[in-house]
């Protein structure tokens, strides 16, 4: 599993937290500071835009962004709510708005501000600051708190106070209700909370207690809704991974934890060992089977205090924030399945002690329940009996299933195996392939095995063995991040092809790699050689742009977001610019001129041809990205200029047809004319 560190920010004292809104790309984060707040592009490791706070600003919880409505908001000196536009200039005019009580915590809504107190009470603000609702009764003094915003628009609040209660509350329309409590147990009576996530897909809300023990309840349906039945805990084990703070320490939290996607949690923590240690444990569990799917240690650029662990699953970034300094972990967290746990208890045995006490009744012992299942003993009796088969017929697990993971581990073994080589795997690995991806039905290929296998593969450098996955479009840049940079280190070109063309999920950033790959790094001979191979005989004979255009025109095939492209081509060099601009130049002005079947039929056939659509669209992206050098260079005039002719005429042309659908539907239903209305009369105005 691919994992990487870097530093985003270092040596700055004073840090607060950080925060995403879903209208910032994929790689940007906002950082909160005592004075300042900033957007930082983490890929350039530098501040976007900086808003500072005049002398004797003291922000104290993490600015959050309303992308709705482009207004930020923070607040101040823990009292204080504060906020302004995100055009604005600086935080001299921004708003402010002093509340009677200490707040715990801001969240940013649809055009609104939610705040949580200390003292549990919840406030709904609007843009303007003022007060919409404010919940009358006290949950008690909060520890941790949540928000999570609901298919039909409504928001809900989880508050877990200084009682172990958890509390949820409801907003809607600017409206707080209650919506019920539910009373949690701690492992020990005297035990604190240190931390705590709630994963909204699964519905899996994960706990770490001051003595080491990981529960993990799950919040159905019912309990979101006011039911107030306990929340079943499904897994309650003792972590030894951490240094757990000691009785003197007991305010420290030192155990940070964050929901990094579906039944997945990351735990962040000193690691256990010599006292002498910094370093940091980052594990990645799995909710639903309680195993550790990752675990790396990282030693901080400092020794401050770590105050938040926050990420982006979209663009697998975890943030691991210290009081000065912020430190960016890129790790893949694979979607939760059987399969991903198969190989994983080997792992979480050294990670995890036996509880203190035993588990609640609702809890599931699943290492014994799963080596039940796995067995071809038949099951004991008792109770350790009916709890491997609920657990079971839960999973509706059947021979068939077992099969095929089996067979599965089989194929990772000999993938891993120091004597295996690529030809001798080959023939094995496209039968597995051909019978459990059938040309007319479903894939049984689990996705968890396919990453293994492409990370096994890529290490190995099995390069034909990743084309077949490729080509059964069983592979995908979440299952290996490192594809494409593995690609074009060893200048794989027939990958590089068949990626541009199967990969579902390939980032503007990817293509803008590639583009730049291919035009300024690939070796020139090397990329005609390769094309060379593939054109048709009969065509034109194969040159350096022939062959450039070959990968452009799969580049330009791929859908993407035209913001993030715009964005990431600022990348390319003006030189870089110029040749993709020429090039859709160049295929502007053929399908503009001449028809689509004789281009096919010209440079080859089926995807030799970029659409006119495609072509347009990396046109006007590359012209916003560069507009200003394009603009400053002389040499650039001409293209511009003889790209405003055309679009010009073709704008004139549509304008002139825009009438052709109708006249087309009326002759192909035989409709007759439309006939002009005659009036009884009519006004007429003469000038004499």
């Amino acid at each position: 599993m691919e994992f990487s560190l870097f530093p985003l920010i270092q040596e700055t004292p004073g840090i607060v937290g950080t925060s995403r809104s879903p209208g910032l790309s994929d790689d940007e984060v906002i950082v909160t500071e005592r004075q300042a707040v900033h957007i930082f592009n983490v890929y350039d490791q530098r501040s976007r835009a900086s808003w500072s706070g005049r002398h004797g600003t003291v922000f104290t919880s993490a600015a959050v962004l309303d992308t709705s409505i482009k207004q930020f908001y923070v607040v101040q000196d823990n009292k204080t709510v504060c906020t302004w536009g995100e055009t604005s200039q600086d935080l001299g005019a921004m708003t402010k708005k002093t509340l009677a009580k200490a707040i715990h915590a801001i969240f940013a809504l649809a055009g609104r501000a939610l705040v949580v107190f200390t003292d549990g009470t919840v406030a709904v603000l609007d843009k303007t600051l003022a007060e919409q609702s404010h919940t009358k009764k006290a949950a008690g003094t909060v520890e941790w708190s949540d928000v999570v915003v609901r298919p039909d628009g409504s928001t809900l609040v989880l508050q877990i106070s200084k009682d172990h209660t958890l509390h949820l509350l409801s907003v809607h329309e600017g409206d707080v209700q209650p919506r019920g409590a539910h009373k949690l147990s701690p492992p020990t009576p005297d035990a604190t909370l240190l931390t705590a996530s709630f994963e909204t897909t699964s519905r899996l809300l994960s706990l770490v207690w001051s003595d080491g023990t990981w529960q993990v309840l799950e919040l159905t349906p019912q309990h979101l809704l006011g039911e107030s039945s306990v929340p079943p805990q499904t897994i309650g084990v003792r972590l030894s991974a951490f240094k757990l703070p000691t009785k003197k320490q007991k305010k420290t939290r030192t155990v940070q934890s964050f929901a990094f996607g579906p039944s997945r949690v990351v735990l962040v923590g000193p690691k256990a060992g010599d006292d002498d240690t910094t370093a940091y444990a980052v594990t990645l569990w799995d909710m639903v089977y309680g195993t550790v799917q990752s675990a790396h240690d990282v030693e901080p650029v400092d020794a401050s205090l770590l105050l938040q662990v926050y990420g982006s699953l979209s663009s697998h970034h975890l943030y691991l924030v210290f009081a000065s300094s912020v430190l960016v972990c890129q790790m893949y967290a694979p979607p939760s399945s059987l399969a991903s746990v198969l190989g994983k208890m080997a792992s979480t045995g050294p990670l995890i002690d036996a509880p203190r006490a035993p588990p609640a009744a609702t809890s599931v012992n699943l290492r014994a329940a799963l080596d039940e299942i796995y067995s071809e003993k038949p099951a004991p009796s008792g109770e350790t009996r009916s709890v491997a088969a609920m657990l079971s017929e839960d999973l509706a697990y059947p021979e068939s299933v077992r099969q095929e993971n089996a067979e599965e581990e089989t194929v990772l073994r000999s993938l891993n195996a120091a004597a295996a080589t690529e030809d001798g795997l080959l023939p094995d690995w496209d039968a597995f392939l051909q019978r459990r991806t059938p040309a007319k039905g479903v894939s049984t290929v689990s996705s968890a095995f396919v990453s293994r296998a492409a990370e096994r593969c890529i290490s190995r450098r099995f390069w034909r063995l990743i084309k077949s996955l490729l080509e059964r479009k069983l592979l995908s840049l979440q299952m290996a991040p490192e594809l494409m940079t593995s690609i074009m280190e060893h200048t794989r070109l027939e990958l590089l092809e068949e990626a541009l063309r199967s990969l579902p999920d390939l980032s503007a950033r990817e293509l803008a790699r590639a583009l730049k790959f291919v035009i300024s790094v690939v070796d020139r001979p090397a990329l005609r050689t390769y094309v060379e191979g593939r054109v048709p005989e009969g065509l034109a004979p194969v040159d350096d742009d022939v062959a450039i255009e070959l990968f452009i025109t799969r580049i330009i095939a791929v859908p993407v977001n035209d913001l993030d492209l715009q964005q990431v081509l600022k990348g390319l060099t003006l030189e870089e610019a110029l040749a993709m601009l020429r090039y859709t130049d160049r295929w502007f002005r053929l399908l503009c001129d001449e028809s689509l079947p004789s281009l096919k039929e010209r440079y080859g056939g089926k995807g030799s041809v970029p659409s006119l659509a495609g072509v347009t669209f990396w046109m006007c992206a590359l012209i916003d990205a560069h507009f200003a050098e394009l603009v400053l260079s002389p040499e650039c005039h001409p293209l511009l200029e003889g790209i405003q002719r055309r679009a010009q005429r073709q704008i004139k042309a549509c304008e002139k047809l825009e009438g052709l659908a109708g006249y087309l539907v009326q002759f192909k239903d035989k409709n007759p004319l439309p006939e002009q209305q005659l009036l009884d009369y009519s006004i007429q105005v003469l000038v004499l």
